[in-house]
């Protein structure tokens, strides 16, 4: 729910997804047209940040940039921890073949307890 009313951000509705025997949901991110943030490493583009690491510069910083497509797939683990999984693409041409190539590996992933 969270993602979904981050400003700037562009979402589809979560979808339920089983995938390697966890649960879960995925939706598909962009950047709203008339968003213009931008960031030092954007190189003058438009970008939302969706997770950044507490300690900037030691860890993670995942971020949808305008023109991009990005899926993201949150499982739940048995330990009650989610794994994100991220499907990205720097336009709108290589998102739309690299999501049909993208999923059925996905689909095939197998996760042990």
């Amino acid at each position: 729910d969270w993602l979904t009313t981050l400003p700037g951000l562009v979402t589809t509705e979560p979808v339920a997804v089983t995938i390697g025997g966890l649960d879960g949901f995925m939706l598909d991110l962009s950047v709203a047209p008339d968003w213009t943030h931008t960031c030092p490493y954007s190189e003058g583009k438009p970008i939302v940040g969706t997770f950044v690491d507490s300690e900037p510069g030691t860890g993670y910083d995942w971020n949808v940039g305008a023109g991009n497509g990005s899926r993201y797939i949150f499982l739940e683990q048995p330990d009650g921890r989610s794994l994100l999984i991220e499907i990205g693409a720097p336009d709108k041409a290589t998102w739309d073949a690299l999501i049909g190539e993208a999923m059925p590996i996905v689909e095939s992933f197998q996760f042990k307890p």
